[in-house]
């Protein structure tokens, strides 16, 4: 019951306010969690990029080897 008795000790105040507080910092971790999925998927694509960049580098090395 002292559990019980804490709960109703504390002001309805300070008990809303934490509940936006919570309420803001779980807004900010979807966003958060948003962010770094899209940042994910854009680093994946660029990285896609570069190995075929890569890749038709190194064919034009070949071509140019073989040319001499």
């Amino acid at each position: 019951m002292v559990n019980g008795a804490i709960i109703t000790s504390i002001p309805q105040e300070v008990i809303q306010n934490l509940t936006k507080v919570i309420g803001a910092l779980g807004g900010v971790i979807f966003l958060y969690l948003i962010f770094n999925v899209i940042n994910f998927l854009l680093n994946r694509k660029r990285a896609k990029e570069i190995k075929n960049i890569n890749r038709k580098l190194n064919e034009i090395k070949s071509l140019l080897e073989n040319k001499k």
